[in-house]
């Protein structure tokens, strides 16, 4: 009986116990929240991060279209050239010690004159060369006519080059249709 006794007595203090309760269940909430509020700035950086990535995506897409469209217009314009254009392929050579250039339409199917060179007829190939490429410009009116030089140096005199270029290079100051190169060939 003297327990019972104690007990009825005495009265429990709930108070600390629910102000430890109360502040335990304010730490969790106040941990979720911060979690929460983590978890939205981690969810904008990400989104941030791939905004910049998508907008870097859009602008290389961009660049590639651009760059498309620019060879789409010059493959364009070198169908034009290629159908309308003529080529004509000069071809220095050298058979028995004699020197001579090779004239060819196109890149090297078609011959249509071998001239003789050496020292004493460079004016006069020279002169052989213009007007087989006038007969060209007239011939082809207002086409481009696109000669290639392909000089091996080993097989042609100083002079006759020298010739030969200069015959080239008036033809091209002369008639706005003809363009020339001239291209090592060894």
């Amino acid at each position: 009986m003297r327990l019972k006794k104690r007990w009825e007595g005495s009265e429990i203090n709930l108070t600390p116990l629910l102000d430890v309760l109360f502040s335990i269940l304010f730490i969790v909430m106040m941990a979720g929240f911060q979690n929460e509020q983590g978890l939205k700035s981690k969810q904008e950086r990400n989104e941030e991060k791939y905004k910049k990535e998508i907008s870097a995506i859009q602008d290389e897409k961009n660049e590639i279209s651009d760059r498309l469209k620019e060879v789409s217009e010059r493959l364009s314009s070198y169908d034009i050239y290629r159908n309308e254009a003529v080529i004509l392929t000069v071809r220095n050579i050298s058979t028995d010690g004699v020197n001579f250039i090779r004239v060819f339409e196109g890149t090297g199917e078609e011959e249509l004159e071998t001239i003789r060179l050496g020292l004493d007829n460079t004016e006069n190939s020279s002169n052989r060369l213009e007007a087989l490429i006038e007969g060209f410009v007239r011939q082809v009116n207002n086409s481009p006519v696109y000669v290639i030089f392909y000089c091996n140096r080993e097989k042609i005199y100083t002079i006759e080059y020298d010739a030969l270029f200069r015959t080239l290079d008036r033809l091209q100051r002369t008639y706005k249709e003809v363009f020339f190169k001239t291209m090592e060939d060894n």
